[in-house]
């Protein structure tokens, strides 16, 4: 009988992986974060989740027994860090909680980059890890705007004050995608230069991510199949 751990990097190979990985983000960003109420249960669920996702991807594309370490020492730092927030709360413990969780989710980012221009053909799969890079952008980014939050309360203008953690991180995942898809409602303000700054950059991202990475998979196909003639 196969170790776990050769399930798991077996499963991260394939393209149901990232399909699984697709549905599992649509509800958290689309489901499980608008629902505020619910408390802070899930968020140490979904950071559960999202470790031992982290673990099993790094554990397959990782070329060093080092890196893999390094990488499952973070997951499970954010991960302690998350259980910390949940039984003790403290400004502090909430700070550094979304510190980790951005560096996690973008390591995990990181890794699915890898997996998506990975050699071999241009598979759904593919395309679908290129949605889940792109989703992953999103939701990094407003744990990062979560941090400047914490930093300087008055970073941002909401057309509603947040009442709770839960509520001030909904919002900024809102504000978040609006951003990266340079929608631009214009109800949540960011009015500190930092977050100015990070601003711009998310939606420079969100531009240019379409015109650079998936033409580059389309040309990578196309010169897949002159190859094969």
């Amino acid at each position: 009988m196969k170790p776990i751990h050769q399930h798991l990097r077996e499963f991260w190979w394939q393209d149901r992986s990232m399909v699984a990985l697709l549905v599992g983000l649509v509800v958290v960003i689309f489901i499980i974060y608008p629902m505020g109420g619910l408390g802070h249960t899930y968020g140490w669920l979904l950071h559960a989740c999202i470790s031992v996702i982290l673990i099993a991807g790094v554990g397959a594309v990782a070329r060093t027994r080092a890196t893999t370490w390094l990488v499952a020492g973070v997951a499970v730092a954010g991960l302690v860090s998350r259980w910390l927030v949940f039984l003790r709360p403290s400004p502090e413990r909430v700070l550094m909680d979304a510190v980790l969780f951005a560096l996690v989710l973008g390591v995990l980012a990181a890794v699915v980059l890898v997996q998506v221009f990975r050699d071999g053909p241009i598979t759904a799969g593919r395309i679908v890890g290129a949605v889940v890079f792109y989703l992953l952008l999103g939701l990094m980014w407003a744990n990062v705007y979560t941090i400047v939050v914490l930093v300087r309360s008055d970073a941002f203008q909401f057309p509603v004050a947040p009442r709770s953690a839960n509520e001030l991180v909904a919002q900024l995942i809102y504000f978040s995608f609006v951003t990266l898809t340079t929608t631009g409602y214009g109800d949540v303000l960011p009015l500190h230069p930092l977050a100015r700054t990070l601003t711009n950059l998310e939606a420079l991202v969100g531009q240019l991510y379409p015109a650079i990475l998936i033409a580059r998979l389309v040309s990578l196909e196309l010169m897949r199949r002159q190859a094969d003639k």
